[in-house]
């Protein structure tokens, strides 16, 4: 309320207004540099630019004596990400590293990197610029653990689910990675969401009859509503038709999901609801029609997962990330029922792993590259230059270093057959005590 000219303003009152004024830059030096990162994803500023993300294990070399790596893992994977404004267009090539490891691909593994287009979010876009319109750190380590040998064998013939896809980096990939996946659906709560997601997939896809032709095969592959945020009881949601539809899956995946806490029991809900309970059944496929040829030929996941398996990729500095791991592992207080829940059956595990995010560089070949006609009239690009990128883990040439929790359940019990291989480190109850949270 203004001061009436009758009143003059207290000292202790002028404290008050000046130490207000003082928060309120503190909050705002605090949220500008988070700004600046965000937009950094954004087409604004028509340089095209490049940079490297590196994914390490953190198992510790066995057969390797290095000084300064010895306490720590290999790089497994890594992306280079190109950021092309003039195309609205993120451009991702994605790599699985073995270092020798051999848990089913092996060295000789014939697998090239998958190239994966998204689009770039532009600041005119009045509708945009919500969380879903960036890429996050834990959408690129998605991507990389879906290209595994080990995660390209389990999406054989199964059906996906993605919640919160975002652009679709992770689901795109997963889609695509097995060569033969029998249904994907990436999912998130608005149209808006929904539009960029089926930009995503018409960037990387072509339509042949019932299927949708992806990079390395063929996937009934689609984009739909799930706002899990507020669940209760609902399913997937038709954008045209609004109708809803409740479907089971072989596989229910996200990339930083639980990042409030607020979001751990829709989460958990909405990802029971459509996983498959248990083997050679459905939790229900009433309504779901899904006729494609290709069904009579997906193979049963009861070979190595008979029901469904959750994957649920975030930040291990985030306390609901661990929370979220608990609540499925030793049960939690429901606060719909207002009762308390058991432990969800089968059997979960947190794997923990560590992202260092490259900056980005201006890509001179492409900022160069200039267009040419031959003799015949034909334009013709100079050839851009390819550099190999260092696979150096180069603390100080990179962005940040974000450690990485991935969760995996399964719901009856077997997800250590098939996901778990030697490169990925379970987490402890000591690494918990140890983990530097950061909200």
């Amino acid at each position: 309320m203004p001061f009436s000219s009758s009143i003059q303003p207290s000292k202790s009152s002028i404290c008050i207004h000046l130490n207000s004024y003082l928060f309120a830059v503190v909050i705002a030096l605090i949220i500008f540099p988070f700004h600046v990162a965000c937009l950094s994803l954004t087409a604004s500023n028509g340089i095209t630019s490049s940079r490297t993300s590196l994914l390490r294990s953190r198992i510790p070399y066995a057969q390797k004596e290095k000084e300064e790596s010895s306490s720590s893992g290999p790089i497994i994977g890594w992306v280079l990400e190109k950021k092309i404004p003039s195309k609205k267009t993120l451009e991702f090539s994605i790599h699985w590293c073995h270092h020798g490891i051999d848990e089913g691909g092996g060295e000789g593994d014939p697998k090239p990197p998958l190239q994966v287009s998204l689009p770039l979010y532009d600041e005119d876009d009045e509708e945009g610029g919500g969380l879903s319109s960036y890429l996050w750190p834990s959408g690129i380590v998605g991507s990389i653990l879906f290209t595994s040998p080990l995660y390209r064998s389990f999406f054989q013939h199964k059906r996906i689910l993605e919640l919160g896809s975002g652009l679709g980096l992770s689901g795109m990939v997963a889609s695509a990675a097995s060569g033969n996946v029998a249904k994907c659906v990436l999912t998130d709560r608005d149209e808006y969401t929904v539009r960029l997601l089926n930009d995503t997939i018409l960037r990387n896809t072509k339509k042949h009859e019932k299927s949708t032709i992806t990079p390395w095969g063929k996937c009934d592959l689609s984009a739909s509503i799930i706002d899990w945020r507020d669940f209760s009881g609902g399913a997937l949601r038709d954008v045209e038709t609004a109708s809803p539809t409740r479907q089971s899956f072989d596989a229910v995946l996200g990339t930083d999901v639980a990042y409030y806490h607020h979001l751990i029991r829709p989460l958990m809900d909405v990802s029971r609801y459509h996983l498959k309970q248990k083997s050679g059944t459905s939790s229900s496929d009433s309504n779901d029609n899904n006729n494609d040829s290709d069904e009579k030929n997906r193979v049963d996941a009861t070979s190595e997962c008979g029901a469904g398996v959750l994957c649920i990729v975030g930040q291990a500095n985030r306390e609901s990330q661990w929370d979220l791991y608990n609540n499925i592992q030793s049960g939690s207080y429901n606060q719909i029922t207002d009762e308390h829940e058991g432990p969800w059956d089968g059997s979960t595990c947190l794997l923990l792993y560590d992202l260092a995010v490259g900056l980005w560089e201006e890509d001179t070949a492409s900022n160069e590259e200039e267009d040419k006609y031959n003799g015949h009239g034909t334009m013709i690009k100079r050839q851009q230059r390819a550099s190999s990128p260092s696979l150096e883990w180069n603390p100080q040439k990179m962005e940040e270093i974000v450690p990485i929790a991935t969760l995996l359940h399964s719901m009856d019990g077997k997800i250590h057959n098939s996901l778990i291989g030697p490169y990925d480190k379970i987490a402890t109850k000591e690494d918990e005590k140890n983990q530097m949270m950061s909200f």
